[in-house]
This record gives structure tokens, C-alpha cells and sequence, in this order.
């Protein structure tokens, strides 16, 4: 249960894998409560996809997930299977009364956080969403500013409504931005002055400068799993990141245009986490989440000596 009164409550919408918690929710929850902000994470994905029978379940498919970008695939096969459960965790987010709602999407989560948002906004008005996670990287240029491609046009190149129940989408790695943006918009500030919001104007894209992620990942805050550690998990493990992007350019992959600097923690601090993330939460393995856990072979071995000599 989220408490009432909170700053912030981040919402992860289906679909999503439902093996382990999600990363970025707990990175940003743990970013914003060092910054002495209060919140919750709401998994609306696994939540949503326990509640349903094992032959609806089979929409989170890695072959079905496509059908959940398509808008008039979602609208007539998947919306009535999961409408009943939505409109209770939505209930559920807005009885804590939180200032500011966060989701975290993907592509093929764009129907159902445009729905959310709406959802949202129509019973509190003055709760600000903001939209953020891979659906907002893909930009074009749109009357003079930066749109997010998912959001600007479906798979049929239609335009797509319900952007206008969005305060901000929030784009890059936004551990240094965040904070800022919620600052901006606690003391009515200009959100367009933090670096990657993108927000509709006067019925026109705006954007500000793009977001220039962090170069030392050390400082960042171990993620915060507290309000993701709930029985309907599939797996015993948690999601662990070591390095963000890749040193590599390759023309058949498309994560070197979305992280576009490799970036590496120190030893200290991955061992530091493992024996954080045990410690608090006894778990029992960990999914390294890298795009390429060996880039440094010689560092790869150094952290696998300082296990085991904490073993």
C-alpha cells in the first residue's frame, strides 16, 4: 500500500518481464529520497499480470508484446482483459495522494500510460505526470521542438491523443535531472529549464537542451528495491548494473544512439552493492543487466576475486 501524502509515486505499466523487480523504478526512487524526497514504487506490471489466468498471460509473450503498441489491437483484445485491474492499482496510486506520478514506459506500454495518465489527471487535476524510461529516448523534430517518436504517431502513422493528460516526458538518464525537475515544479519554475523535459506548449512540442548523462556512476545511489519485493516475482533474483552503455558502434543494434558513452563503476562500489542488496534483502543471485558485462576482462576478473574473498 502507497502512503497518503507522498511526494512521489513512480508506476511501472505492463507489459514488462516478471522474473525480478525492475531497475530503473528503484534507481529513481532511491535517487529521489537521497534528495529527501517521500514515495513509493507501484509495479502495476506484475500485479496486474498475478491477477489473470495463465491463458491471459500469455500476452506478456515476448511474440504477443508487439500487440500492445498497436492501438486498435490493444483497444479491442487487451484493454477489456486488463481494465478491471488497472482501474484498481490507478485508485490505489491516487488514495496516496502523491504530487507527482512518474511512469516508467516502453514502447509497448504507450497505450496503456497515455490511458494511465489521463486516468490520472481526470481525478487530480493538480498530481503533475511525468513520463519517462526507453519510449521517450526516440525523438523527431515537431514544430520547432523535439517530440517523443512513440508518442507522436502510432505503428500506422496516426496521430496519437492523450499526450495532452502529460505534464513532462523526461528523457536520457535522469538521475541528475529529476531532482531538478521536481524542484522546478514544486516552486513553479520553468520545467523547459531542465535539461531533456519535453512538454506540449500552446498545443506545440517544446524541448530543452538534451541531457548529458552522468560520467561517474559511482556517487549514484544503489537502487531501492523496498517497495519491489513482493510475492508475485517469478525468480529469486535482483537486477544489478555494472556499466551503462557500449564501447562498441555496432549498424545492427540500436542501444549505441540511446547510451551513447560507455561508462564503468568502480571494483569498491559493485562489491559494495552485492553485499548491500544481500544484506537487506537475502537475495540469492543477481541479473547483470550490462550491455556488455566483459568490456574490461581485467576488471570483470577484480570483481569476481573481491566475492570471493567476501565469501
Amino acid at each position: 500500500m502507497l502512503t497518503p501524502g507522498m511526494d512521489f509515486a513512480i508506476v511501472l505499466p505492463p507489459p514488462w518481464q516478471t522474473e525480478m523487480p525492475p531497475l530503473w523504478p528503484g534507481m529513481v526512487a532511491a535517487t529521489l529520497r537521497s534528495h529527501g524526497y517521500t514515495g513509493q514504487c507501484h509495479d502495476l506490471n506484475t500485479r496486474i499480470h498475478a491477477s489473470l489466468s495463465p491463458e491471459d498471460r500469455a500476452l506478456w509473450s515476448m511474440l504477443d508484446l508487439h500487440w500492445w503498441s498497436d492501438l486498435d489491437v490493444f483497444e479491442q483484445k487487451i484493454w477489456p482483459i486488463i481494465e478491471r485491474q488497472v482501474v484498481a492499482e490507478a485508485a490505489e496510486v491516487l488514495a496516496a495522494r502523491p504530487r507527482f506520478i512518474g511512469l516508467s514506459t516502453t514502447q509497448a506500454s504507450v497505450p496503456l500510460t497515455l490511458r494511465l495518465a489521463r486516468m490520472f489527471k481526470e481525478a487530480s487535476p493538480g498530481t503533475t505526470v511525468i513520463v519517462g524510461g526507453p519510449s521517450v529516448y526516440w525523438i523527431r523534430q515537431q514544430d520547432g521542438g523535439d517530440a517523443p517518436c512513440n508518442f507522436h504517431n502510432d505503428e500506422r502513422g496516426r496521430p496519437i491523443s492523450g499526450v495532452e493528460f502529460v505534464d513532462v516526458f523526461l528523457r536520457g538518464e535522469v538521475e541528475h535531472t529529476i531532482p531538478r525537475l521536481l524542484h522546478h515544479l514544486s516552486h513553479g519554475l520553468d520545467p523547459l529549464e531542465v535539461p531533456g523535459a519535453i512538454i506540449v506548449r500552446d498545443g506545440r512540442w517544446r524541448s530543452s537542451r538534451p541531457p548529458v548523462p552522468p560520467l561517474d556512476l559511482d556517487p549514484i545511489p544503489f537502487p531501492d528495491f523496498s517497495d519491489l519485493v513482493a510475492p508475485h516475482y517469478t525468480g529469486e533474483t535482483l537486477p544489478f548494473l555494472s556499466s551503462r552503455g557500449c564501447p562498441r558502434s555496432c549498424i545492427f543494434c540500436n542501444e549505441h544512439r540511446i547510451q551513447t558513452k560507455y561508462r564503468r563503476r568502480s571494483v569498491s562500489s559493485l562489491v559494495a552493492e552485492v553485499l548491500a542488496l544481500h544484506r537487506r534483502y537475502k537475495v540469492k543471485g543477481l541479473c547483470f543487466l550490462d550491455l556488455v558485462l566483459n568490456a574490461d576482462p581485467m576488471q570483470l576478473e577484480q570483481f569476481c576475486d573481491e566475492l570471493i574473498a567476501h565469501d
